[in-house]
């Protein structure tokens, strides 16, 4: 039944918003895929979840329905004020890549090489603090343990956030060469070996999506100005496939090294089936669809939660201000609700609904539709390729949705500022590169 009417209530709304952005896949299609799939997951009922209460599925619903109206405002005023592309705007993206990408390429290596140094130094630390890389990876959970309580010392922080650098930028070059480059999996390795080294499943999650989303709105966009580009989609898709298997190999190493248990409360018999398969496994079926079953118990507690304006959204500067005491220490752990097996991330809605109650939900949401949209229409449809960036770093916002607000990871916010500023640094280098050559070549 859950079913059929959450496919009866996708359709419209996903012909909707092809309608508006001319492209099957969409900041509207993101979110229903996302959302159709974390539901149906849950209501296959592996294990024997909660049902969901009657003002979950309101918020659930009039989130979408405020992200979907977000969206839409800036096509109805777009078509309202007769705003139009501006032409003058179309060889912006191709000046960064005048040198055939080189500059480009050169930059993603070197991110992506710095974060590889930073994932290798993480890993000297537990080697020295444990004695041997075995003894390392037989306390990986006392690792998970120490990093979300900040304890873990000699770690250089944030140097592993380069890596996120380095993966927009590759998803850049290969977007503009419309096919998969080797230049993308060095990025993808630093974040998996970062990743497994701190224990998170999340920051790896992250680094792929990242590369997804910004290969798939580059070739959106350079595809503006050549309609004959031919983009090699069956290469791009089996990469795709293999670093999405990077991402279920890695999580199986670390649910494995961190010593989840996979006998889950409530697990059926089809579930107890998968306990020995390798990649979808109980564990990864929780992961991927057990958090609005936290939701609902959230949304049932009387006791509530302690949770400071802003503070799951943007943990990241409470954590920079505690540094000087401005403010105590931020909870790194959320508080866990049995649905039946123990959970602690609710979804984005819990932590914004935690944050800002219900009508900064909504407005929150309402905000970040308007924001993708307008992202869209800048970089796709006026071609100014700077709105890659936000267009790219808000979508992630969005498919992160069904396990928390991602804005909550210091690498988002790291990696998505420092991408702002590195593009006109890599403009004026480029510039100036293509000048010398017409010198010396004049």
């Amino acid at each position: 039944m859950i079913f059929l009417i959450s496919t009866v209530f996708v359709i419209p709304f996903y012909f909707i918003g092809y309608n508006y952005f001319k492209k099957i896949i969409n900041p509207i299609s993101i979110y229903l895929i996302i959302w159709y799939t974390l539901i149906n997951l849950y209501y296959i009922k592996l294990i024997s979840y909660i049902d969901l209460s009657i003002e979950a599925w309101v918020l659930i619903i009039s989130t979408f329905l405020s992200f979907f109206l977000g969206c839409i405002t800036v096509f109805i005023a777009q078509k309202s004020l007769l705003i139009k592309a501006n032409e003058k705007n179309n060889k912006e993206g191709l000046n960064l890549f005048k040198d055939n990408g080189k500059t480009i390429k050169e930059f993603a290596l070197f991110f992506s090489f710095l974060g590889l140094l930073g994932a290798i130094q993480q890993w000297y630390v537990l080697i020295n603090l444990y004695g041997s890389l075995a003894k390392a990876l037989l306390n990986l959970g006392w690792v998970y343990h120490m990093r979300v309580s900040g304890e873990l010392p000699g770690v250089i922080p944030y140097l592993s956030s380069t890596t996120y650098i380095g993966i927009f930028l590759s998803g850049l070059y290969t977007g503009w060469k419309g096919q998969f480059s080797w230049i993308g999996l060095i990025p993808i390795v630093a974040s998996v070996l970062s990743g497994i080294a701190s224990v998170a499943r999340a920051s790896i999650l992250f680094g792929i999506v990242e590369f997804i989303l910004v290969t798939m709105f580059s070739i959106y966009y350079f595809n503006n100005f050549d309609k004959d580009r031919k983009t090699k989609f069956s290469k791009i898709i089996i990469s795709f496939t293999i670093i999405i298997s990077l991402f279920v190999l890695s999580a199986a190493i670390i649910r494995s090294l961190r010593g989840n248990d996979e006998i889950m409360v409530g697990q059926t018999r089809s579930i107890t089936q998968l306990k020995e398969n390798a990649f979808i496994t109980p564990s990864i079926y929780l992961y991927l669809s057990g958090h609005i079953g936290v939701l609902t118990r959230y949304l049932e507690s009387t006791e509530g939660e302690e949770t400071r304006v802003g503070e799951n959204t943007f943990l990241f500067v409470y954590n920079t201000l505690n540094k000087f005491d401005v403010v105590r220490k931020p909870n790194g752990y959320q508080k866990g609700y049995y649905i039946p097996e123990w959970m602690n991330t609710g979804t984005y809605i819990r932590e914004l609904h935690a944050d800002f109650g219900t009508g900064g939900l909504l407005f929150f949401v309402y905000l970040l539709g308007f924001m993708i949209s307008f992202s869209w229409f800048k970089a796709i449809n006026e071609s100014k390729i700077i709105y890659l960036v936000p267009l790219t770093y808000f979508s992630i916002i969005i498919v992160f949705s069904f396990l928390m607000i991602i804005t909550r990871l210091g690498v988002w916010i790291i990696s998505f500022l420092s991408i702002m500023a590195l593009f006109p640094i890599l403009n004026k280098i480029i510039f100036m590169r293509t000048k010398i050559d017409i010198q010396q070549n004049g």
